[in-house]
């Protein structure tokens, strides 16, 4: 009996192709339900348990629509893995920070925007969800470091198999420079080219990271100024290049264009960065208020948290200081580390 049913739903899924219901229709709830689950697989830094997430046949079908070789496509289908991006994510979650920032639904589809910390910086993912049976799963995902959805990425480098056109050659030879460290030689090739290939993203980006690791701040503001006009989603990258000039305005209106991408009411972790820049602005009492506001929306935020003590010694509000100490000294995050910098920094606070 068992053999008939067994034998049964395997000749019903080869003859109908396994073929899944999916669907656009998912409730906030279904959609906060799947994040809290990414949220626990991030915490545990599975890059498996992300991939996991992903329908791929969904987000194959996807893929097919920006592909211009059908046979490109067949191969991608039999050979593509996204393990090597989920472990890039992983990376960019670096100690679990991974946290969902907005679930929100747009032209009939649901998404869940993510940030994620790590000792390099911040950066957001706007996962694509798709329903497939009665799972919700993910479809695609745009990353704000590239403004771009993970199948445009995918596809701008497959429909250039084959493709031997000037662009092509000048990506190529950049990343050769990649390969070798040269950023002098990228930041010159990529200022010598014509201005069309210049508003190339793939060889535009080389040229950001270059400017940067070659350690002039003008340059880096400059690159990332030609970043923002063909990614809108880079202004993450014009936060830092504003800050290093002391361009303390023009990092605060960079931060209200990341909060106006990510939509709905922003992400209330930013407030930080402005706490930061008035802090070195010198102006504290405008950088307070930031610092208490992210200090309630997350008080083991060592970081934030350090920030808001040092205004309360300075402004003689010690039981205030004293009460986020010994919050500190209670959560869940409470680190040595942690702990003996800030005897370190406020000794006044532990006498």
């Amino acid at each position: 009996m068992l053999r008939t049913i067994v034998w049964s739903a395997f000749f019903a899924c080869v003859f109908s192709s396994c073929k899944v219901n999916t669907s656009y229709v998912i409730s906030k709830e279904e959609a906060q339900a799947t994040a809290k689950e990414m949220e626990v697989v991030i915490q545990q830094g599975s890059a498996e348990g992300l991939a996991a997430f992903f329908d791929m046949p969904s987000l194959f079908n996807v893929l097919a629509k920006k592909i211009r070789d059908p046979k490109v496509m067949e191969r991608t289908r039999a050979e593509y893995s996204i393990m090597p991006t989920m472990k890039v994510a992983m990376k960019s979650s670096e100690g679990g920070s991974g946290k969902l920032v907005r679930n929100y639904e747009k032209n009939g589809h649901r998404h869940l925007v993510f940030r994620f910390l790590n000792t390099g910086g911040i950066t957001y993912m706007d996962f694509h969800l798709i329903k497939v049976g009665n799972v919700v799963k993910i479809e695609d995902m745009l990353g704000f470091e590239t403004g771009e959805e993970l199948t445009t990425a995918l596809a701008d480098g497959l429909n250039t198999i084959g493709v031997e056109d000037e662009n092509v050659k000048q990506s190529r030879l950049i990343k050769e420079m990649e390969g070798r460290r040269d950023n002098l030689g990228i930041k010159e090739l990529f200022e010598q080219l014509p201005v069309a290939q210049q508003q190339h993203k793939w060889m535009l980006m080389p040229y950001v990271n270059a400017c940067w690791n070659i350690g002039r701040p003008e340059d880096y503001k400059v690159a990332v100024e030609k970043w923002v006009k063909v990614n809108p989603y880079g202004y993450l990258r014009m936060i830092g290049a504003c800050i290093a000039l002391k361009d303390y305005e023009q990092a605060l209106l960079a931060v209200d264009k990341v909060n106006e991408r990510i939509g709905g009411e922003g992400d209330p972790y930013l407030d930080y960065y402005k706490g930061a820049i008035h802090w070195q602005m010198g102006n504290h009492a405008a950088a307070k208020p930031f610092y208490e506001k992210v200090a309630a929306y997350d008080p083991d935020l060592l970081d934030n948290l350090s920030a808001l003590i040092a205004i309360y010694v300075q402004d003689q509000e010690i039981d205030k200081a004293k009460k986020l100490i010994a919050g500190y000294r209670a959560s869940k995050v409470f680190s040595q580390e942690g702990w003996s910098l800030l005897q370190k920094s406020f000794p006044v606070l532990f006498h």
